[in-house]
């Protein structure tokens, strides 16, 4: 209740987290010396029973003295606690989501429906040899070729426009070379049902296109050698054992 905390800032002092203790005090200084608008900080504070409640505080200072000096200051506690539990819980599943995406051996990508890319997994970072940090708000044109950055602009406004999967063969220049790759791009709705995002996945398939083509060498070899050879057609009674041929 109100009258079991002193009316003295010393009491709210003693209730903040010793780990925020610090930042809420530098922030609310930078206030009273007018650098801020509003002094508004996010902490934790103990409670009656010793735990812990996340507060947002917010204040202003209302008044102050002919030499500008802060005299008279209100504000408000808003327990947030809650709020950043979910946050927390949302983190964690931020990570494992990460996790998961940075072991799979396919490039997974999002991007948004301006073509700005909002994250890349690891394997597509390091085919890439792209920077960690810097992926997030870059596009096509600042990471490609101009002519694989149209196509995959071409890609992305059909399914921005049909609203379906895509899936193209194309080939990618990569740090190890030109690469041969599948890839599947899918819309992101939200609950409005409306496209947010689009999302790709994209696997390797040089090896699959090179068996594909050296298999169509050799049919076209085979192909060739029939059309130049003298071949007899047989048949056999397997009764009389006599063989029949024909041209």
């Amino acid at each position: 209740s109100i009258d079991e905390i002193e009316p003295h800032l010393d009491a709210w002092e003693r209730r903040v987290h010793p780990a925020d203790i610090d930042d809420v005090e530098a922030e609310l200084q930078a206030h009273i010396d007018g650098e801020s608008q509003y002094y508004d900080t996010e902490h934790r504070m103990r409670t009656a029973d010793g735990n812990w409640k996340w507060i947002r505080d917010i204040g202003k200072v209302l008044e102050r003295n002919d030499a500008g000096e802060a005299i008279r200051a209100v504000g408000i506690h808003l327990d947030i606690t809650e709020q950043k539990e979910q946050e927390e819980k949302l983190r964690r599943a931020d990570r494992r989501f990460e996790t998961v995406l940075n072991t799979m051996s396919a490039v997974v990508f999002l991007k948004n429906t301006d073509g700005e890319y909002l994250l890349m997994n690891r394997a597509g970072r390091e085919l890439f040899d792209f920077d960690d940090e810097n992926i997030v708000g870059q596009t096509d044109d600042d990471l490609f070729p101009p002519d694989v950055a149209e196509a995959a602009r071409s890609d992305d406004q059909r399914v921005l426009e049909d609203g379906e999967a895509i899936e193209i063969e194309e080939t990618v220049p990569t740090n190890a070379g030109d690469t041969a790759r599948l890839t599947r791009k899918s819309p992101v709705y939200d609950d409005d049902g409306e496209i947010t995002a689009i999302c790709g996945v994209s696997t390797d398939i040089t090896e699959q296109k090179r068996r594909e083509q050296e298999l169509q060498r050799l049919k076209e070899r085979f192909e060739l050698a029939v059309e130049g050879a003298n071949l007899g057609v047989w048949e056999w009674d397997l009764e009389s054992d006599e063989v029949a041929w024909t041209e």
